[in-house]
């Protein structure tokens, strides 16, 4: 006998996050890529939240903030702090340096920081400039990530790095 498809519960819809200016932005990128798209009735709601530097949101179990760093990007650029009953972690995204790094890191059990170079280079962070400021951090693990070819050929013996796969237990 056969067994009737199973049927997918309704989608009860998507959130999107991003400094303030998002809803605007995501129609005007829908309408360039999609002509007509941000007019179209979907099978399920869109909910745009705009943040606030520093102003901490509660999405399902997670509470996100915002840390505004400096990157070019045609809008604010954002380190985000994730935390749960379970854990906390933090990313820094792209962006030179600034304070805001700090406090975004802050007691948090994995930070995820850029080490783009290992010289200053315009709107990222550089091993120097991490040196010089690594004994600030109060995260418990910091971990690089987006490492350009100049940066992975460097001599990182001192940092741990991340690669495909690696599992960093909380």
């Amino acid at each position: 006998m056969k067994q009737p498809a199973s049927r997918s519960p309704p989608r009860q819809g998507g959130r999107v996050v991003g400094p303030p200016g998002t809803s605007e932005r995501l129609t005007t990128a829908m309408e360039t890529l999609y002509p007509g798209s941000s007019e179209v009735q979907r099978r399920f709601q869109v909910h745009v939240v705009e943040h606030d530097d520093r102003r901490p949101h509660e999405l399902d179990h997670v509470r996100i903030t915002p840390f505004e760093v400096r990157h070019a990007s045609g809008a604010p650029a954002y380190a985000v702090q994730l935390r749960t009953s379970g854990g906390s972690l933090a990313y820094s995204g792209d962006t030179e340096w600034t304070d805001a790094l700090i406090d975004a890191a802050d007691d948090v059990d994995l930070f995820l920081c850029e080490g783009y170079s290992p010289t200053p280079i315009r709107w990222h962070l550089d091993l120097d400039e991490l040196t010089r400021h690594r004994a600030r951090f109060t995260c418990r693990k910091l971990v690089l990530t987006h490492l350009s070819q100049s940066a992975l050929a460097a001599d990182l013996t001192a940092w741990q790095v991340a690669y495909d796969g690696l599992r960093v237990p909380l």
